[in-house]
């Protein structure tokens, strides 16, 4: 339904749009100009409801073709699919020069590295120590 309101919206800016096959990577039609020869390279967003913070997911491979393509990529979101009275499409050219920053939300706790601190990077002269057969002390230097 996404792609179907992308189509027509490219029709009616007078654009010959062309869908690529479902598992097509990196955008979803390609969209010609018949006046200008300018080609757009479109990846398709379809949202049910409004578009709201939750933002929509770029994949690696559309990241790259939009930085590859430039400003002949657009990232068309489109709002309300399946509720055709109230379709909106927003179409963003080149998204990726728009970006201003990368944002890891809490999904991203799982991709973090565990890594166990190195209990040697305590040992630092001045620091105290107990050892456990010459009790208290005092590291008096190290060396690497």
């Amino acid at each position: 339904m996404a792609r179907d309101a992308v189509c027509s919206y490219e029709r009616e800016r007078g654009r010959a749009p062309e869908q690529m096959p479902q598992t097509h990577p990196g955008y979803d039609i390609i969209s010609s100009d018949q006046l200008t020869g300018e080609l757009r390279y479109i990846e398709v967003k379809g949202i049910s409801g409004q578009w709201n913070a939750t933002g929509v997911p770029v994949s690696r491979t559309q990241f790259s073709n939009a930085q590859d393509f430039g400003d002949s990529y657009w990232l068309y979101v489109v709002e309300f699919v399946g509720e055709p009275e109230h379709i909106r499409v927003h179409p963003i050219q080149n998204p990726a020069n728009k970006v201003t920053a990368f944002v890891f939300d809490g999904g991203w706790r799982d991709a973090a590295t565990d890594e166990t601190a190195d209990p040697a990077l305590s040992f630092v002269a001045g620091a105290r120590v107990l050892h456990k057969s010459f009790g208290p002390g005092r590291i008096e230097s190290v060396e690497v």
